[in-house]
């Protein structure tokens, strides 16, 4: 998901809440942000390290801020399933 930052990125705290069954990899202007019931970093052989029956809200969770640039960014995540090398991208 792209979003601009307008401020100065030193002056920003940023943080993370996400609603994820079974884990998931963010990612930050493609570096690894924040790793979430996930072995890491992600590939398409990873697997999730919990399984989620019903998934909840979890967070938030400070997260660095690196890789936050002032103007255009990115925020991605990969996403998978307990047991299952199918790792996919989440919107």
């Amino acid at each position: 998901r792209p979003f601009n930052l307008t401020g100065d990125p030193s002056k920003v705290k940023l943080n993370l809440s996400a609603v994820i069954d079974d884990g998931a990899v963010f990612h930050l202007n493609g570096h690894e942000l924040y790793s979430l019931g996930m072995e890491g970093p992600a590939s398409y052989g990873s697997f999730n390290t919990r399984l989620v029956d019903n998934a909840a809200f979890e967070g938030p969770f400070d997260v660095p801020t690196t890789w936050l640039q002032s103007g255009d960014n990115v925020l991605a995540v990969v996403g998978g399933e307990l047991g299952s090398q199918a790792v996919r991208r989440l919107r």
